[in-house]
């Protein structure tokens, strides 16, 4: 196939791109700074320098859009928007322009709200407080929604995969959920062991991008290494693999949401705006990912486990979806 990869100097973006290129597709990549990109794709793809909303930006005759460009952190809360909301509309709107047939767009779990269900599934209600949740689950939030009414109105097919923490080459990886490393090599982990501990790594998140494309899926996709994965698993695999991993001490969601409770009480009182308790209760809760659709409609299948992708993490070596 013909793609257009956004974000190839990112770590999804580039293990994407390099599996594309890997697996023998037509390669353009669209970056912001073509001096941040790896060699070995570089020097095989053809490389275009600019934003997502330039006109005119996807050549003729490409056939799949694979947006994995985004803002995690700015210091711009308009930023967010750029980059999460108005950047993405226009590239679909310039697919829509060039006949493109397909467009992946890599959005996010984080904009799931809080769920009663012991399943987040793709008709999971979204967050209804996304101010509440910061500038990136808003952005986001508001990403998805401008890309599906745009689709609404005719163009790509178009598909919003939506991954939890993705890990990978060059990214620490996570102690656990809001885990922290406190002194005597021990690691303040959030929330008891049994927690869910959803993850997906770049490489198995690669692959189901471009099987997105290829088979032109239309619709939101969940994704996810391991649905069943607890915080003691992941952590248990992460001390065998990684030298010097702290041991974890787990803190009891209780015993967290209850000093944020009382500092959003005092904010309050001071006039400031804080849902920190919220915050902790969206993030800690213990649901468990059905990625069920995806398994059927794109054929996910990890291709590689935890402990492979740990060591490939670790190695920093970047063979993404090979």
């Amino acid at each position: 196939m013909r793609l257009l990869i956004t974000g190839a100097t990112g770590l999804v973006g580039r293990h994407v791109a390099k599996a594309a290129l890997d697996e023998g597709h037509q390669v353009t990549v669209l970056v912001r700074d073509a001096s941040r990109l790896r060699p070995d794709i570089k020097d095989r793809a053809v490389v275009l320098q600019g934003p997502l909303d330039q006109q005119g930006v996807v050549p003729q005759g490409t056939e799949a859009v694979l947006n994995c460009a985004g803002v995690l952190s700015t210091s711009r809360k308009a930023g967010f928007w750029d980059g999460n909301v108005f950047g993405p509309r226009s590239l679909y709107r310039d697919s829509r322009r060039a006949g493109v047939s397909a467009f992946v767009h890599l959005s996010s779990m984080g904009v799931y709200g809080l769920a009663t269900a012991p399943h987040i599934r793709e008709d999971t209600p979204v967050e209804t407080h996304p101010q509440w949740r910061g500038g990136y689950t808003a952005s986001k939030l508001d990403g998805d929604r401008l890309l599906l009414a745009e689709s609404e109105e005719g163009g790509p097919a178009l598909s919003l995969l939506r991954p939890p923490v993705v890990y990978g080459e060059g990214v620490p990886l996570p102690l656990g959920r809001l885990g922290r490393p406190i002194p005597g090599g021990m690691a303040l982990v959030a929330g008891r062991g049994g927690t869910s501990m959803p993850l997906i790594y770049a490489g198995n998140l690669a692959a189901a991008v471009l099987a997105a494309a290829q088979r032109r899926s239309k619709g939101v996709f969940n994704l996810v290494d391991d649905a069943s994965q607890t915080q003691r698993q992941y952590l248990k695999m992460l001390r065998k693999v990684q030298v010097g991993t702290p041991r974890p001490l787990f803190m009891p969601m209780v015993a967290l949401i209850l000093p944020a409770a009382l500092l959003d009480r005092g904010l309050g009182l001071a006039r400031r705006s804080s849902h920190i308790a919220y915050r902790l209760r969206r993030n800690l809760s213990s649901l468990r990912v059905d990625d069920s659709r995806a398994r059927s409609e794109l054929a996910y299948r990890p291709r590689h486990a935890l402990e492979e992708a740990l060591r490939l993490t670790c190695a920093g070596e970047t063979r993404g979806a090979a």
